[in-house]
C-alpha cells in the first residue's frame, strides 16, 4: 500500500515538469517559424538588407550605378590612342562605345572590370572617333546600367608638332610678301610646346595690309587639332580667332574684329581661310 501510494505521489509530481518542457518546445517551435517566415519574405525582395545565402544577389532600390566621367585621351605610340575614365563607386565592370562620329551609330567595342578604366584604340593620323562609356552592377544574371558618360572626341594629332608646324605662313591666293601694290596676311607660328600649346602672331592683317598691323605674342593651348586665341594689335584693335592644324606645314585661321580702335584702322577678319607654309621664320617684330 505504502508502495502505491508513494509511485503515484511522484506521477502527480512529473507531470507539471513534464507540461513545462512541452510549452518552452511550442514557443522554440512559434520563434523558429516565424524566423524562417522572415527569411523567406527578405528574399523576396519584400524586406531590405538581407540576402539568403546560396541566391542570386538582389540590389536594393537606388543602387543603380553612377554616370562615367572621362578623364583624358593620351597618344600611347604610333597611331595607338587611349582613353581613360574615373572609378564609379560600386561599379562591377563598365561597357565602351565608340562611333566614326558624334550622331552616329554607336558600337560596343569593349567590356572590362572594375579594376580596368582603360580603353586603347587605333585611330589613323588627322582623324578622330567617338568615344562614351558607362557602368554596370551585376543582378544576378542580368546588368543594371549607369548613364553614359559625356562624348569624347578621341583624335590621333600626334603630327601637331613644332617641326612640322613652326615657321611663317601666308594667306593662299595672296602675295607671300609685301610690295607697293598688294599685301600678305601672315600668320607665324614661333613653336609648339610639349604641352600642347602653340605661340604664334599675326602680322599684315590690316585692311590696308600694311606692316604696321601685328598681334601681341598669343599663347593657345590646343585641343584636338584646333586652337581658340584672343588677339590684340598694334593699334588697339582686339578680337578673337581660331587655328586649326589641317596637316603638315597647312593651317586654317579664323579672326574676328571684336573691339575697333576707330580711325579707320580696322583689322582684316578672315573666315576659314588657308594658309600655307613659306618661310622657317619663327621670330617677328619686337612684340614677339
Amino acid at each position: 500500500m505504502d508502495r502505491k501510494r508513494s509511485s503515484i505521489g511522484r506521477s502527480k509530481a512529473v507531470r507539471p515538469a513534464i507540461c513545462l518542457l512541452g510549452a518552452l518546445f511550442f514557443v522554440c517551435v512559434l520563434s523558429t517559424s516565424a524566423y524562417a517566415a522572415s527569411r523567406m519574405a527578405n528574399a523576396d525582395g519584400k524586406q531590405a538588407g538581407i540576402e539568403e545565402i546560396g541566391t542570386p544577389k538582389v540590389l536594393l532600390a537606388g543602387s543603380t550605378p553612377g554616370m562615367v566621367k572621362i578623364d583624358k585621351t593620351t597618344m600611347q605610340g604610333g597611331d595607338k590612342v587611349a582613353v581613360y575614365w574615373k572609378k564609379v563607386s560600386g561599379a562591377d565592370g563598365y561597357e565602351v562605345y565608340k562611333a566614326a562620329s558624334k550622331n552616329g551609330s554607336y558600337k560596343k567595342v569593349k567590356t572590362t572590370g572594375s579594376g580596368t578604366r582603360k580603353y586603347t584604340c587605333t585611330v589613323a593620323s588627322g582623324k578622330t572617333i567617338y568615344v562614351k562609356v558607362r557602368a554596370f552592377k551585376n543582378n544576378g544574371a542580368k546588368k543594371v546600367y549607369g548613364k553614359f558618360s559625356a562624348i569624347k572626341q578621341v583624335g590621333n594629332f600626334a603630327y601637331i608638332t613644332d617641326k612640322n608646324f613652326a615657321g611663317t605662313y601666308y594667306r593662299k591666293g595672296m602675295n607671300k610678301e609685301v610690295s607697293s601694290t598688294a599685301g600678305a596676311y601672315h600668320v607665324t607660328i614661333n613653336k609648339i610646346t610639349g604641352a600642347g600649346k602653340v605661340v604664334l602672331a599675326l602680322t599684315y592683317m590690316g585692311r590696308n595690309y600694311s606692316p604696321l598691323y601685328q598681334t601681341n605674342k598669343i599663347t593657345a593651348q590646343i585641343n584636338g587639332k584646333k586652337a581658340s586665341f584672343k588677339w590684340k594689335d598694334t593699334w588697339g584693335n582686339s578680337g578673337t580667332g581660331t587655328i586649326t592644324f589641317d596637316k603638315r606645314r597647312q593651317i586654317t585661321l579664323t579672326v574676328k574684329e571684336t573691339k575697333n580702335s576707330g580711325y579707320n584702322r580696322g583689322t582684316l577678319a578672315v573666315e576659314n581661310a588657308k594658309f600655307l607654309y613659306f618661310k622657317d621664320e619663327r621670330t617677328i617684330y619686337e612684340n614677339i
